[in-house]
């Protein structure tokens, strides 16, 4: 051989058997390694497995005799191994290289391993090389926890640093270069102070705050006696202290809005002890100076009767609960007689109660007001009852000349039938006639009203058919409606429409006055639209008329007995009952009515019915 360092001059099988001679007696000292230990040919053939590669990588002895070494490479690392088997080719040793392997479980392992070529017998000649490797992936892993942990510092966003006694600059991270620090370097002896006082008192300093181009910073300096050194660890508060300085504002003025109210704001502690009472309070309870509100006593200022009240109130305080009180004072404790008075519970951050708050609000005026009122609707009451007595009893007492008028006008005019009278005369016993047929209408109208108002109705419930109710009412109103040549128009939603248990004589009349109504006042050839429709459980009826209107500065009477507005009064006749009746009517049975109008363009009514629940019959379905 012209060169016997060249492996190209071996050929494969005298390799193979060469290594294996080699490699064979070591076998029985490296089987039991716990690293791995694997012997190869200049090719990277695998020619020797021990138990610590199977170990390691769970590959047996026989899966890997003859396999290549690439094979246990990671993919992304294989191009690491011609320039690995080259070096072992020139004689060289490859100590502590890194890679990445693959296991026979499909895991990657961080494998460290050394090569060393092995030479024949023949001088100089290599024929393989012999692999330790073993795998450090738990090792890395902590190395880099480890290495984590150092840069932690360093990656600190705040600043943090360490100082001597005497003030140098031991360490410092980069967020440290707003204090101007840097190793090295000499701290100012703001920061040589602070650590000779921590020094002198052998304890932590936290929280010391200062300020550095416009922000807020907050240190702690941690002695580290055995090693005559501190540790320094800041965090920037600048938001912080501008919302503390925000929260302060806040609370000013919040103590300004507490002091300037005119309720009585008290806090107490979980003793029932006054802590804080505001100006309102103390005008309240005439409280003049401190002693006064020193030995203020809440309970003391309470009627025996509500005293009960407010300790019952305070203890449900205590578990969390707020109350709201009324409860009136001694004219001695207050000057307000009736207050409401709200107790709650005062909560720190932690959600623990720490404290009482009660908030009283003078009822004093309010209870009055509403004593008038309640007297002032008691005399409304019994006018009003008063009035409906006098009408009904005067209604009553016109009955019967009224009746009389009537029966001696039919007699008369009887007994003349065949006389010769004269025109003059026979239209006045027409008009006694009309005359007396109106007053008796209009006592009959007067008494149905009369009745509704004072709620002596007594309905009679039935399932009714609306839609026929309307239709008789057509009927009725037919010498109304006919000579002006006016029709009734139906639309309801759903239809067909159910049943409703109402009192059907009551109803008609609503309808049968608002359809008249909407008759008088509307011109010939018109048409009255009567809509219903179901609503949840209400019944909507509408009547829409395309009549004269009514004036706007009416509409808040339009309700009233006798009211006609100016121009119903010049288009038609009426006695002004009619709405007065059908609103009272509507009111009984808990509806409601109103209507919308503008004079010239017609009017509608509307009313409800409430729906208490439904029926289903075996025709039908009725509301009830």
């Amino acid at each position: 051989m012209d060169n016997p360092t060249k492996s190209d001059a071996i050929t494969s099988d005298t390799s193979v058997k060469e290594v294996k001679k080699v490699i064979l007696q070591l076998e029985a000292i490296v089987e039991e390694s716990h690293d791995a230990i694997i012997g190869k040919t200049l090719d990277g053939i695998i020619v020797t497995w021990n138990g610590g590669a199977t170990r390691l990588f769970g590959y047996s002895r026989d899966e890997m005799l003859g396999k290549s070494i690439a094979d246990l490479f990671a993919p992304g690392n294989r191009d690491e191994l011609p320039g690995l088997l080259d070096k072992i080719k020139k004689g060289e040793t490859i100590s502590d290289y890194d890679s990445i392997w693959i296991k026979k479980d499909g895991t990657n392992a961080d494998v460290e391993f050394s090569a060393s070529p092995i030479h024949g017998e023949e001088k100089g000649l290599i024929i393989g090389s012999s692999l330790v490797g073993r795998d450090v992936t738990d090792r890395r892993r902590k190395e880099a926890e480890i290495q984590s942990m150092a840069n932690f510092p360093m990656e600190n966003p705040y600043p943090v640093f360490r100082m001597s006694e005497e003030g140098k600059i031991l360490f410092a991270n980069k967020a440290s270069e707003i204090f101007s620090l840097s190793v090295g370097s000499v701290a100012p002896d703001f920061w040589v102070n602070l650590t000779k006082d921590v020094s002198r008192k052998k304890e932590t300093i936290e929280n010391v705050e200062f300020g550095v181009n416009e922000r807020m910073f907050s240190v702690d300096i941690v002695p580290i006696f055995d090693k005559k050194y501190v540790n320094v660890y800041g965090r920037e508060i600048t938001l912080r202290k501008k919302a503390e300085k925000d929260l302060q504002e806040s609370m000013g003025k919040y103590k300004s809005l507490v002091e300037s109210s005119v309720d009585c704001i008290k806090f107490f502690d979980k003793q029932g002890d006054l802590i804080f009472i505001n100006n309102g309070g103390r005008k309240e309870h005439n409280l003049i100076n401190e002693d006064d509100t020193k030995n203020f006593k809440a309970i003391d200022t309470i009627i025996e009767e509500d005293k009960s009240k407010f300790i019952k109130a305070f203890e449900e305080a205590k578990k969390g609960i707020s109350s709201e009180i009324e409860i009136r004072h001694t004219k001695e404790g207050s000057n307000r007689e009736f207050c409401l008075e709200t107790i709650s519970p005062v909560k720190d951050s932690t959600q623990n109660i720490i404290g009482i708050l009660g908030v009283a609000r003078d009822l004093t005026e309010h209870k009055k007001s509403t004593e008038a009122i309640r007297e002032a609707n008691a005399k409304v009451f019994e006018l009003q009852s008063t009035k409906n007595e006098f009408v009904s009893l005067a209604a009553h007492q016109l009955r019967a000349p009224i009746t009389t008028i009537a029966g001696f006008a039919s007699i008369f005019e009887e007994q003349l039938q065949g006389v010769n009278i004269t025109k003059e005369q026979k239209e006045s016993i027409e008009a006694i006639k009309k005359s007396a047929k109106d007053m008796s209408y209009l006592v009959e109208f007067l008494l149905k009203i009369t009745r509704a108002e004072s709620g002596k109705v007594r309905l009679a419930l039935a399932p009714i058919n609306l839609k026929e109710i309307v239709e008789t009412v057509v009927e009725v109103l037919g010498s109304e409606l006919n000579p002006k040549n006016q029709t009734v128009e139906v639309g309801q939603d759903p239809d067909p429409f159910p049943s409703v248990f109402l009192d059907k004589e009551m109803v008609k009349q609503v309808m049968l006055n608002l359809i008249s109504n909407g008759s008088r006042y509307s011109p010939n050839n018109s048409t009255i639209k009567v809509s219903m429709n179901l609503e949840g459980s209400v019944v909507n009826i509408s009547v829409k008329d395309s009549g004269i209107g009514i004036p706007k500065e009416a509409h808040g009477k339009i309700f009233g007995r006798f009211y006609r507005a100016d121009n119903a009064r010049a288009a038609a006749s009426g006695t002004g009952l009619g709405l007065s009746l059908a609103k009272a009517l509507v009111e009984i049975w808990g509806g409601k009515i109103w209507f919308e109008s503008e004079e010239g363009k017609g009017t509608t009514f509307y009313f409800t019915m409430p729906i208490v629940g439904k029926i289903e019959t075996a025709k039908e379905m009725v509301l009830n």
